[in-house]
């Protein structure tokens, strides 16, 4: 009895309508709670498109990749709450290209966590198109850094919910 009292978990609502669960000392996440989507209307703003055209027509791809880096970063945010913490890419892996994207068609930037460890965490990033489907995935490692010491600040863990989540967090640990 003693035993089952210590691994009781208490779920935490936030403002939002998502929850934590807290363990003892520790706190857990679920992925959706960090999942962040952007949409980019490109059918119907000729301006937005045009900021995104190379001369030859096509998807500005570095332009993409700066975006997925800024938006895996607010992931990364969203995740830790714990003050204000420093939050910095230590890498960019796995860079799936499946096929060029279709310039004129709507296009939606999706991210959450799929990996936690203690200081560190993983990034899935998706690219797709309204008229095809996905046409990039990308995996970003961040790390947490106390501001004022620069060293290891210490994360939320991450409590996958669906059975798809959990998959993806196994083979997440597999990589690591």
């Amino acid at each position: 009895m003693r035993h089952q009292s210590k691994l009781r978990a208490k779920k935490v609502c936030a403002v939002d309508g998502s929850y934590t669960v807290t363990k003892g000392k520790d706190v857990l996440r679920h992925p959706s709670h960090s999942e962040t989507k952007i949409k980019y209307p490109f059918s119907v703003d000729e301006f937005l498109l045009e900021s995104y055209k190379n001369p030859w027509g096509q998807m500005r791809f570095g332009k993409i990749l700066e975006d997925l880096d800024a938006m895996a970063g607010n992931v990364a945010f969203k995740h830790c709450s714990v003050g204000n913490p420093l939050i910095v890419t230590a890498g960019v892996d796995r860079i799936r290209l499946r096929r060029r994207p279709i310039i004129g068609a709507d296009q939606s930037l999706s991210g959450k966590v799929t990996w936690v460890g203690k200081s560190s965490m993983e990034i899935r990033m998706q690219c797709s198109d309204s008229e095809e489907g996905e046409w990039l995935e990308a995996y970003f490692t961040f790390v947490a850094r106390d501001p004022e010491t620069h060293k290891a600040l210490l994360i939320e863990q991450l409590l996958p919910q669906t059975t798809e989540v959990c998959f993806v967090f196994l083979t997440s640990i597999l990589k690591f």
